[in-house]
């Protein structure tokens, strides 16, 4: 009986911290894992990421992006808002196709994810160019008011998705 009893006693210690931090944070508790990408979303960010949770290259992205220390205001286009955006660039970049990533910085628009060393340095040259200009980077708020984009840019690995079947349905480009 002694030994049951400690047992328990154990296993509840054991437990009591996970507790007491759902209990503290029951929101990040209570998250669903997909949604754990937007903690590391920063609205306002220089940098601009539509993607979907299943999109390996949208995984590169955001790993390239973590080990440089970048702020990235992410778009999941599964999502109702996320879609919205989208939707409204499109309106502004009318040859844009509803692929991800599509990754916006300083008004140029890559869609896709080659690697880290194609186009993770392009992202990279074009960020800090306009992080150390006098004008700053043009935020993605005023490219989308603005009506159009300085370039398209088709990066390779990418994931395709059509408007018609929804972001579920979408398949993986081999690049």
């Amino acid at each position: 009986m002694e030994s049951k009893r400690r047992l328990f006693i154990s296993i509840l210690l054991a437990l009591l911290p996970i507790l007491c931090l759902s209990l503290l944070f029951p929101e990040r508790f209570l998250r669903e894992p997909s949604k754990l990408e937007e903690l590391y979303s920063v609205s306002g960010a220089d940098v601009v990421a539509f993607y979907q949770s299943e999109c390996p290259h949208c995984r590169d992205f955001k790993s390239f992006a973590r080990k440089q220390g970048w702020e990235v205001e992410y778009w999941n286009i599964a999502g109702k808002e996320g879609r919205q955006k989208f939707t409204d660039l499109q309106k502004s970049v009318p040859n844009l196709t509803l692929s991800v990533p599509t990754i916006i910085v300083n008004g140029q628009i890559f869609q896709g994810y080659r690697n880290d060393e194609t186009t993770g340095n392009e992202l990279k040259n074009i960020l800090e160019s306009c992080q150390t200009s006098p004008y700053g980077c043009l935020p993605f708020t005023m490219l989308v008011s603005s009506g159009q984009a300085d370039v398209l840019t088709e990066a390779g690995g990418s994931t395709f998705c059509s408007v018609e079947d929804g972001p579920d349905k979408c398949a993986t480009g081999e690049d």
